[in-house]
């Protein structure tokens, strides 16, 4: 697949819609959690995105990517790569931010802001990746068996003509 047609799918742009609107209600809780009330890392980043996975759900498997397919399926699909996405970007996030951050003599409320936002930027296309390729990937339709007759038909009719 080429990098255009990834980018151009009309999947991406109702994605986009969704997860602005959820990234935006999530970090807005985050931080709200972070700096409010303080609440360790790993409650202050999995609390909104525990939140926020039931209409990235719903919405991208209905508008982002139209999907017919079973909605038990679907929906254990959709959790086991959202999971797999949030526990791989908030790992990577945390050291990275506290890397980024040792100079700065930053406190650990600033170090888990910026967190918040590496985090979001490794899990927002990594997740968008997976719900394409792998929740929802667009199923070749096998070909039906009246297309294949009518091809052995116009095949037959051209070896005869040849004659």
């Amino acid at each position: 697949m080429k990098l255009k047609e990834l980018v151009l799918h009309k999947s991406l742009l109702f994605y986009t819609v969704i997860g602005v609107s959820n990234t935006l209600l999530t970090m807005g809780l985050e931080f709200i959690l972070n700096n409010a009330f303080g609440l360790p890392y790993w409650w202050v980043t999995s609390i909104p995105f525990a939140i926020t996975s039931v209409t990235s759900f719903i919405f991208n498997r209905r508008f982002s990517f139209k999907s017919k397919g079973n909605f038990w399926a679907d929906m254990l699909k959709f959790y086991a790569l959202f999971i797999a996405c949030y526990l791989l970007a908030f790992y990577v996030a945390k050291p990275l931010a506290e890397k980024l951050m040792t100079d700065a003599n930053a406190t650990e409320k600033a170090i888990h802001n910026v967190a918040i936002i590496v985090g979001q930027c490794v899990f927002t296309p990594l997740n968008y990746l997976g719900q394409r390729f792998l929740v929802y990937r667009e199923k070749k339709t096998p070909p039906r068996p009246e297309d294949e007759a009518a091809v052995e038909d116009i095949s037959e009719d051209d070896s005869s003509s040849e004659e």
